[in-house]
């Protein structure tokens, strides 16, 4: 049982009063534990907590609708960011040293934060999102580089998508990595996470049946369709497949359309998250509303 006395807590007397902030001169606080070797830990969906790293980043998830567990900063934290840290919510002041070795890395970013992770939602949670109209929505089934999913999370939200499908046999979209990536746009994007292979198709099948979306496959078969084309319907959904092995078999057969991305030379494939970005532009931009709609 770690020692939770005043000689781990250090009241800052230069902290402002209505703020909880604690100098802390030693690794062995229970609070730091989320914290401990981030470079090697590996966060699975069940975890009760995520990371978000990095001046920018933790100030989104503070005016996020999401709960702050705790914040670290390093002792070279200004005083304009200690400021906008809301009432009640714990903060750790370390020196800088023992921040870089409490993660695992030499971390120049000097404040890190948890946050308490979301239970899972159905899509009848995300109702009103999804009964928008025009709706645009994106699917990643397989998606497995954290890199790759944090930008997937910021080109959603650059071009309007209402929400992000993650399936089982991807990254988790809370990974450390994943969050930093999006610049925190995560927080503002409904993330909906099928525990299964089978639960994703099924979701699919409610977003067809259900809530009337039109489903895309990105991909570069030959009998796909090219862009530019004009947006197929009011709500569509956006199928991106892995970074190697593409969409599942299963998948494409629920999708109403194949669409890809016109290329020149030899080039014969685009990062996913390129190819996501071309795709929502395109029916997010050029081609906003549904057949026979005037755009704008």
């Amino acid at each position: 049982m770690l020692d939770h006395g005043e000689r781990f807590l250090n009241r800052d007397k230069n902290a402002l009063d209505a703020l909880l902030i604690y100098q802390l001169e030693t690794l062995e606080h229970e609070a730091l534990l989320p914290y401990v070797d981030l470079i090697r830990s590996r966060q699975s969906r069940d975890s009760a907590w995520f990371i978000a790293e990095g001046r920018w980043v933790v100030e989104r998830l503070i005016a996020s609708p999401h709960e702050v567990l705790s914040i670290v900063v390093g002792d070279q934290v200004t005083r304009s960011f200690v400021e906008k840290i809301p009432a009640g919510i714990c903060t750790y002041r370390l020196p800088r040293e023992l921040v870089s070795q409490l993660v695992g890395f030499e971390f120049h970013a000097g404040i890190i934060a948890c946050g308490k992770r979301s239970p899972r939602r159905s899509l009848a949670q995300h109702d009103q999102a999804l009964s928008q109209t025009p709706a645009t929505i994106v699917v990643c089934p397989n998606t497995t580089l954290p890199d790759n999913m944090g930008s997937i999370i910021r080109v959603c939200t650059a071009f309007g998508a209402c929400a992000l499908v993650v399936g089982p046999l991807s990254v988790d979209p809370w990974s450390r990595r994943s969050i930093r990536v999006s610049m925190g746009n995560i927080f503002e994007l409904p993330i909906i996470e099928p525990e299964t292979p089978m639960e994703l198709e099924a979701m699919l099948d409610e977003l067809v049946q259900h809530y009337g979306f039109h489903l895309l496959a990105a991909t570069g078969a030959s009998n796909a369709v090219s862009l530019p084309m004009p947006r197929p319907a009011d709500r569509i959904a956006i199928l991106l497949g892995h970074e190697a092995h593409g969409i599942p078999k299963e998948l494409i057969g629920k999708c109403h359309q194949k669409v890809s991305v016109p290329m020149s030379g030899s080039t014969d494939s685009l990062n996913v998250t390129h190819a996501a970005s071309v795709l929502l532009y395109q029916f997010t931009r050029v081609s906003p509303t549904g057949p026979g709609k005037v755009s704008g």
